[in-house]
């Protein structure tokens, strides 16, 4: 387990500047980043409450208050964005360090080294907060502190049914390298080398509710690597990745 202490002085060496947002009415507002630790987990579960209860039981993943603990006892990082006046959380994301031994879901697509693989498990919103960027300000937050712990592979899942999920998490790069039921219910597996360029063919588009062709071009080491359609996906981008010509 990476000690809490250097996970913490690695996330706040990656701490983004204040963000200006908006509110749900257009009012002007600044959000500062915060490292979440255990005496903030109270919060964090009431934000993930609020967030499971709009949302379908099969898109988002519910946790109780004691993964939050765990979490910020060494697991991981719980990384945030709160009102810079009235210290209201905004948004939280949170990023898991495997140990050699602790399973993680890239293992499902082959990836077995957990010293090496950092997890985004879970993030996020008010829901009178979206449309600011905020998952992928976390998301790149994320990512820098687990380069800064020497954590190369990032590793994430999202439900095919979680739009605005995918979505940011192709949009920070990772890359859709596998479709399985984990977490009770069946979640696109995310990867990314931060260390590392990977091979790009031709990219052509696919269904969204065309998981069977996405299973295909998967099994045959191509990648969900993009979409069409612009705020609206129409389809999902899958490129040869195995570097073939």
């Amino acid at each position: 387990m990476t000690a809490v202490a250097d996970i913490v002085r690695a996330a706040h060496r990656e701490r983004p500047q204040a963000l200006a947002a908006r509110d749900a009415l257009g009012g002007p507002l600044v959000l500062r980043a915060v490292v979440l630790g255990a005496s903030d987990v109270s919060r964090v579960s009431d934000l993930h409450e609020r967030v499971c209860a709009a949302a379908s039981p099969d898109t988002v993943r519910h946790d109780p208050p004691e993964f939050f603990i765990r979490v910020a006892s060494g697991e991981g990082a719980l990384l945030g964005f709160e009102g810079a006046e009235d210290g209201r959380l905004a948004a939280y994301g949170v990023v898991t360090f495997p140990g050699p031994d602790t399973d993680h879901c890239g293992r499902l697509i082959g990836l077995a080294d957990g010293p090496l693989v950092a997890q985004f498990n879970g993030v996020a919103v008010d829901p009178s907060l979206r449309g600011n960027g905020l998952q992928r300000h976390l998301g790149r937050w994320r990512m820098a502190t687990a380069a800064r712990l020497g954590r190369r592979h990032v590793v994430s899942t999202a439900s095919p049914r979680n739009v605005p999920s995918w979505v940011n998490l192709l949009s920070l790069g990772l890359v859709i390298r596998g479709l399985h039921v984990t977490y009770g219910a069946l979640r696109y597996v995310f990867h990314t080398d931060l260390e590392a360029d990977m091979p790009r063919g031709d990219a052509r588009p696919v269904g969204l509710d065309d998981l069977a062709g996405q299973r295909k071009l998967l099994a045959a080491g191509w990648g969900g690597v993009g979409w069409t359609g612009g705020r609206r996906p129409e389809a999902l981008l899958f490129a040869d990745l195995t570097g073939r010509r």
